[in-house]
Parts: structure tokens; sequence; C-alpha cells
């Protein structure tokens, strides 16, 4: 007996337990991650290439809000050097200000990559732990464990490089600055309810305002009474 005709009898049979397909051992592997119900609760890091004409290719590390959209920070440099992905966090933190972390860094975003070699090195481990930030990385060839940046990149290609005809590093690099504004500041998102991210983050600001001082309210009341 064959040993492909063994296996197709034990099949029958109920013996042999069905392989896993890829996306069932990805979800099993996955199935805790977290869900994100407020802003600077999880940033996608990654980074893409920009072609800048007679320069070269430029490399773009990017810090993206799952939540609300927001393109956080970037690091724009002619080098793919790892530390260009600590910076580009550090300049998002420096943005952010408003994000400061509880005696157990509670407050602080989880930093979720792939495991390109800038965001596995031992240099950006260490970095993220030194600024008291959760690192996690996504399931190897699995980008769409990132989807959200990625999503991201088809937009700031397709509306924003793609139709320059970027010649210097110094035009990519003005260009990228204009983009940061004009995608943050004036692009509507039909998954933010056609609000730019910046809208989006004052909206949900007034709205959850208006929830803690209800609650404040209600717990003065109890205590009163």
């Amino acid at each position: 007996m064959g040993i492909h005709t063994g296996q197709y009898d034990l099949k029958k049979l109920n013996l042999i337990i069905p392989s896993r397909k890829k996306k069932e051992i990805i979800c099993s592997k996955y199935k805790d991650v977290k869900k994100v119900d407020r802003p600077n609760d999880v940033w996608e890091v990654d980074l893409t290439y920009v072609h800048c004409g007679i320069d070269g290719w430029g490399y773009l590390f990017n810090v993206f809000d799952i939540f609300t959209r927001e393109w956080i920070g970037y690091c724009f440099d002619l080098s793919a050097v790892k530390e260009n992905a600590t910076i580009s966090i550090e300049n998002a933190l420096v943005s952010h200000k408003e994000i400061v972390p509880d005696k157990d860094n509670n407050n602080k975003p989880t930093i979720r990559a792939d495991n390109g070699s800038q965001y596995t090195s031992n240099d950006f481990r260490k970095s993220m732990s030194v600024l008291g930030l959760k690192l996690e990385h996504i399931a190897c060839n699995t980008p769409e464990q990132n989807g959200h940046i990625e999503s991201f990149y088809k937009t700031l290609k397709k509306e924003y490089f793609w139709p320059c005809d970027l010649r210097t590093y110094p035009e990519a690099e003005a260009a990228i600055r204009d983009a940061f504004i004009d995608y943050n500041r004036d692009r509507i998102h039909s998954s933010l309810g056609y609000l730019t991210p910046y809208e989006f983050i004052s909206k949900w600001k007034q709205e959850h305002q208006i929830e803690t001082e209800e609650i404040v309210k209600q717990t003065k009341a109890i205590n009163i009474g």
C-alpha cells in the first residue's frame, strides 16, 4: 500500500487531522489582538519608497493611527538605516504632546510593525523600550495585518506622488510636507463618516468630553445621595 493510499484511508476513518490553512493559523495566533477604540491606541509603522529623480530612491518611514486614520509622523531620507525608523516615531510623539503615560505606560500607543530589518533590529527594540512603547510584530508574509498603512500608501502614491514629476530629493521632501498637511487636514475618508482625520479627532474628543462630564456629574450625585 502506497503512502498516499494509506493517508486517504486514514482520512476516511477521520484518523487524520486536516492541515490548517495559512489564514486559520494566523487567526489562531493573533486572535487576542486588541480592538482599537480610541486615538493613539495602535500606531502602524512601515517604510515605503519614493523616487527622487536624479537623486535615486528615498525612504519614507511612516507612523499611522489606525483609529483616526491620521498620518502621525514620518522621517524621509536617502538612507534606509534603522535609526530612521526610531526617528519617525520620536517625531510622532513630539507632535502629540497630549500623550501622557500613566505609571504603567498604559496611555501610550502600541507600535505595530512588520518584520523588516529596521523594525526587528535590537536597536529599534531597545528604543521602543526606552520610550515606554509596547512593540508588536505582525506574522511573516502577511502585509494585510498592517492593512491600514498599506492602504494609506496606495492613496499617498496615487494622489500625491505619482501625479508629480519629482526630479530631486528636495522636491520630494517638499511634496511630502505638503501631502502631510493636506492628507490630515483636507482629505475626507468614508471610514470616518466623510470627515478628515483632524475633523474626526476633534469630533471624537468633543463627544467623549461630554461623556466624561456626565460620568462625573452622576458620580457626584451618587456621593451626595
